[in-house]
């Protein structure tokens, strides 16, 4: 129902703070689990996200239902060892016993998950347990359990996924429902799924999968932000090894393109790998401009029917400065840029005037490394790349 509100003063008031605590305006709307090791206490905690919605009142705090599965090895055991929420007796926030959370039913080395063991978990809600107030992005402990014996990295600890993992008729779960749930304030579902769980000693992170470069600048190879990160070891071509976290290659060459691994271990020996392909662009081009055989300027030039104008970049390949020479009609607008090879911006608005005559030719001073350009000119609002190649 809609709160329609036409009072004053104290009436106006008490009526506001009523609809604010109505169900329209709070309630549990989705949520999530999540699973973690802690390395402090060496269990996993089962916590519940709250992914929508709120909690605030007596009845939308209360626990109607849950069930968390999860798959382990089949040789494995797992054991509640600490109950964190939901609280009895704590309708008004006075509850210091937390409601105890059971093994309810399990499956060793089904027929659909051969070599696993799927477990379910679900509270004791006799008398009824009640949440403290949930606000929306909450992460909340459930409880606590130990796996024994630990798997190495702990990868092959997860939580029941609903949408892939085998459904009660599956061959082996003997009509057994192992699916995930959660109520709250009501007996609507409330679960959406499952968040990644953060293994005991698995690295996890990402490094870009692409870079590329152009010969004779300086390229990083960055591992980035990692978890559970004790070192790193990239491999590359031509049987390139490096034990730092960030690889920095000065005045890259053509030997260097190539695919890359990346292996992040963990002091527990994990180890998680991922791969990026570099690619040394320019190369052909670069080469040519600095042998003996390329000592001659060339001119790059662009006709522009359309705007009647024609535009020249020289000498190339160029050292310490180019020229851009624009031929148009009095009173065009003329702009340009000048980016690398791979999009960055590098020199901004080398030239930015209105024409005052026929032609305008300008001397552009660079101080930039061996390499692949790009002069972007806009003569208005027509747009042109003239490349060149710039040598030390």
């Amino acid at each position: 129902m809609a709160c329609n509100i036409k009072l004053t003063s104290i009436a106006k008031v008490t009526a506001l703070l009523l609809c604010l605590n109505s169900p329209m305006m709070a309630q549990i709307k989705k949520v999530n689990f999540q699973l973690k090791f802690n390395p402090q206490s060496s269990l996993y905690d089962c916590y519940l996200h709250i992914a929508e919605g709120n909690a605030f009142t007596k009845k939308e705090r209360i626990q109607f239902n849950a069930q968390v599965s999860f798959v382990l090895p089949a040789e494995a055991e797992m054991n509640i060892i600490e109950t964190h929420m939901p609280l009895k007796d704590n309708l008004h926030f006075g509850g210091n016993n937390a409601a105890k959370w059971y093994i309810t039913n399990k499956i060793e080395n089904p027929a659909a998950l051969r070599g696993q063991r799927i477990v379910s978990v679900t509270p004791d809600l006799s008398p009824t347990g009640q949440y403290n107030e949930l606000r929306e992005g909450d992460m909340v402990k459930l409880f606590s359990f130990n796996v024994y014996p630990l798997p190495t990295c702990g990868e092959a600890v997860r939580l029941f996924d609903n949408a892939k993992d085998p459904g009660s008729s599956a061959e082996g779960l003997r009509g057994g429902d192992f699916s995930n749930g959660f109520t709250i304030g009501g007996t609507a579902q409330k679960y959406n799924g499952n968040l990644p769980t953060d293994h005991p000693g698995l690295p996890y992170g990402d490094i870009e999968s692409h870079k590329s470069a152009v010969v004779g600048e300086t390229v990083v190879l960055e591992a980035g932000d990692w978890k559970h990160a004790a070192s790193y070891l990239w491999t590359g071509p031509n049987g390139f090894r490096s034990e730092g976290k960030d690889v920095v290659f000065t005045k890259v060459g053509t030997e260097k393109s190539g695919k890359y691994t990346l292996t992040v271990t963990s002091e527990m020996g994990c180890a998680t790998s991922r791969t990026m392909d570099l690619k040394v662009e320019g190369v052909e081009d670069l080469e040519k401009a600095t042998s003996e055989k390329a000592v001659a300027s060339v001119e790059t030039v662009v006709k522009s029917s359309a705007q009647d104008h024609t535009a020249r970049v020289y000498p190339n390949p160029a050292s310490s400065y180019i020229n851009v020479a624009v031929n148009a009609a009095r009173g065009a607008v003329v702009k340009a840029n000048i980016y690398a090879i791979d999009g960055r911006l590098v020199m901004s608005n080398v030239i930015n005037q209105t024409m005052d005559a026929n032609s305008i030719e300008k001397t552009i001073p660079l101080k930039l490394q061996a390499g692949v350009y790009s002069v972007k000119l806009n003569v208005n609002g027509v747009e042109s790349d003239h490349r060149f190649i710039c040598v030390e």
